[in-house]
């Protein structure tokens, strides 16, 4: 792979997010929109928790960050239209972002589909697992703060 074609890789990422999380999709306290696709929410959920896990093994902070701040935005939206068990669609996606965010994302409401895709996440040998235990351990003992 050349650095045209993973310049080219990262544009695509980037209209992707901007097209689905603009400011024209959101509203005055950045919050989306409403909109019946939830497959394209889904989509870019899956873009948005690819990107943060690839960001986190990357070691760059400010676009996990941002892309955290996005999937967090989107559990919120799901959780706004009463549709959050979308989320478990993610579970078995072959990216281990996905999954944990769509576990994270579920937790509160579906810990017995959650908790086992993060007890999985667990016990690889990554800097995921340790997000994984992490969530769990806090989970476990009630102090697991919900951002959505």
């Amino acid at each position: 792979m050349n650095i045209r074609s993973i310049k080219r890789r990262k544009s695509i990422k980037k209209s992707i997010i901007n097209r689905y999380f603009s400011k024209k999709h959101m509203n005055s306290s950045g919050i989306m929109k409403q909109t019946d696709d939830i497959s394209k929410v889904l989509s870019t959920f899956k873009t948005l928790a690819a990107a943060q896990v690839a960001a986190t093994e990357n070691g760059d902070y400010r676009k996990g960050n941002k892309a955290f701040k996005q999937v967090i935005k989107i559990i919120k939206y799901l959780k706004g239209l009463g549709r959050v068990s979308e989320l478990e669609a993610l579970l078995s996606d072959s990216n281990v972002g996905v999954r944990m965010f769509a576990a994270f994302g579920l937790l509160q409401t579906s810990p017995d589909i959650a908790v086992p895709i993060l007890k999985e996440i667990a016990q690889r040998e990554d800097i995921h697992s340790l997000t994984a235990r992490t969530t769990l351990e806090e989970w476990e003992s009630n102090t697991l703060i919900y951002p959505f």
